[in-house]
């Protein structure tokens, strides 16, 4: 009899942040300050006669549905997984972490497993410290809404705090993908001090203005502006609005009340835009 499990995780920005390394990828994250919104990447498990993973292609999704199988006796199952991305992936978005945690779940709902959902959590955590594709993407998607991650880590081992900004109508610019990996590789040493300081600075006053322009600033101070991340930016300081970048990804976003959000939609028009909202509930099963 086939089975199905359905879950969604939300795509989560970071404005700025500091890495966390530890010897045990559990307690490997990041610091920083960031939100989930309502579009990410909704995966559906399917059940069936033999063995095998089918669907999952390679990356964080793979990794985990291995591992899923392995610690929960499943190996000789077969299962079948389908992902409907709703955001890029490349443009710092956390879609592979998005990937990671919504396959964990919906794993755990089509076999009817029952772990418990922190496990599912740490699992995803360590796909994307394994891959080198993110570092505290599943921590803040894990639990939704605007954050600031006091502690790096995966659910159960990092820490954060929930921060009250209202529901701000949120626009995310994409503009060039970017690679995670070659910047956590690259650039970690440079931009470290910046982003404990900054994250330091927001828990004092958790303020969202304050925020987005932190982000701009942790973005020009590690190099990763172009000249059409800066026409946008230039774009939206002349429509009143503050903005931020998305780490790690060639992407501009900003957060504004919602009276202003056709002001800010007619100076982004042309661009590739996702409008969008605060997600406050994280990654949920759906069916």
């Amino acid at each position: 009899m086939e089975m199905i499990g359905k879950a969604f995780c939300p795509a989560h920005i970071t404005g700025f942040f500091r890495a966390d390394m530890a010897e045990s990828p559990d307690a490997t994250g990041s610091v920083g300050a960031g939100f989930s919104i309502r579009v990410g990447v909704t995966t559906t498990v399917r059940t069936s006669k033999g063995t095998g993973i089918g669907g999952a292609g390679s990356g964080t999704a793979r990794w985990v549905a291995e591992e899923f199988l392995k610690v929960t006796d499943n190996e000789g199952r077969r299962v079948d997984i389908q992902h409907e991305m709703g955001v890029p992936s490349g443009y710092g978005l956390g879609s592979s972490g998005a990937l990671a945690l919504s396959t964990a779940y919906a794993l755990d709902r089509a076999l009817g497993t029952g772990m418990e959902s922190e496990s599912l959590g740490q699992m995803a955590h360590r796909a994307e410290i394994h891959h080198r594709s993110g570092l505290g993407d599943v921590l803040a998607s894990y639990y939704g809404g605007f954050e600031i991650r006091t502690r790096g880590g995966a659910p159960g081992y990092g820490e954060l705090e929930r921060v009250d900004v209202g529901n701000p109508s949120v626009f995310v610019v994409c503009l060039t993908p970017y690679s995670t990996r070659a910047f956590l590789e690259k650039r970690m040493g440079m931009i470290n001090g910046i982003g404990g300081r900054m994250v330091e600075e927001m828990q004092r006053c958790r303020d969202m203005a304050l925020f987005q322009r932190m982000s701009m600033e942790f973005a020009r101070k590690s190099g990763v502006m172009t000249p059409a991340m800066e026409e946008v930016a230039a774009r939206l300081a002349g429509a009143g609005a503050d903005c931020g970048v998305a780490m790690l990804g060639g992407t501009v976003f900003t957060m504004v009340p919602p009276e202003d959000e056709e002001k800010v939609a007619g100076v982004l028009r042309g661009y590739r835009v996702i409008r969008t909202r605060l997600d406050m509930e994280g990654a949920r099963v759906l069916r």
